[in-house]
C-alpha cells in the first residue's frame, strides 16, 4: 500500500474525460482529490460535481488530458495522479 507523501491536494478541482467500464464517455468534474493504488491499479477518488457523491475513478479509463484548477494547466493523467494526496478514508 501506498503512504502518504501530500496531506492535500494543490489542485481545488480537476475535469477530465472518463469512459465507464461499459464504454460510455463522460466529462466529470471533481474535486476533494486523492489517489491511490490498489491491486495494481492506480485510483483517483473525490467528489464528483456532476453525479453530486463521492466517487472512484480508474486512473486508466481518464482519456485525454486533466484540466486542473487553479491555474487552468492541462495534465496528463499520470502526471495528475503523481501530484495527488493519498486519500484519508478509501470508498
Amino acid at each position: 500500500r501506498e503512504k502518504a507523501k501530500r496531506q492535500s491536494s494543490e489542485f481545488a478541482l480537476a475535469s477530465f474525460s472518463y469512459v465507464d467500464g461499459d464504454g460510455v464517455w463522460t466529462e466529470r468534474t471533481v474535486t476533494d482529490l486523492a489517489g491511490y493504488s490498489d491491486a495494481g491499479r492506480q485510483y483517483v477518488q473525490g467528489f464528483c460535481v456532476d453525479r453530486g457523491d463521492v466517487r472512484t475513478f480508474r486512473l486508466d479509463r481518464i482519456k485525454g488530458s486533466v484540466s486542473v484548477q487553479p491555474g487552468g494547466r492541462q495534465l496528463s493523467p499520470s502526471e495528475f495522479f503523481g501530484k495527488l494526496p493519498y486519500p484519508s478514508r478509501r470508498i
